[in-house]
């Protein structure tokens, strides 16, 4: 089904960040979020650079504030920051350590 998403004729699905930033600017949204999966397989630091690598082509263009949303998906199913997981050094595995820090 979300490929067969389109607004005004362009298909959403598929699209860097800066173009459904144009396509929200278009709807007269007031602040868009581009989310930018991360790679458990990579280092944060290379998730990082990543991240900003396709984020900022969408900041240099955008007319509205930008909120980027970079992480694992739209969110944990268990209520932990994403954020969390990976300051934590376990690349958003679960341990025993986050379970607790978490307050859990």
């Amino acid at each position: 089904m979300h490929g067969e998403l389109t607004y005004r004729g362009k298909r959403l699905a598929g699209m860097w960040p800066k173009d459904p930033m144009k396509v929200a600017q278009e709807a007269g949204v007031t602040m868009f979020g581009p989310a930018v999966n991360v790679n458990t397989t990579k280092s944060v630091a290379w998730n990082v650079a990543r991240a900003c690598a396709l984020i900022k082509p969408c900041m240099e263009e955008a007319e509205i504030p930008i909120h980027p949303h970079v992480g694992m998906g739209a969110g944990d199913p268990l209520g932990m920051a994403c954020s969390h997981a990976l300051a934590s050094g376990t690349s958003g595995m679960r341990t025993p350590e986050i379970w607790w820090a978490a307050g859990r």
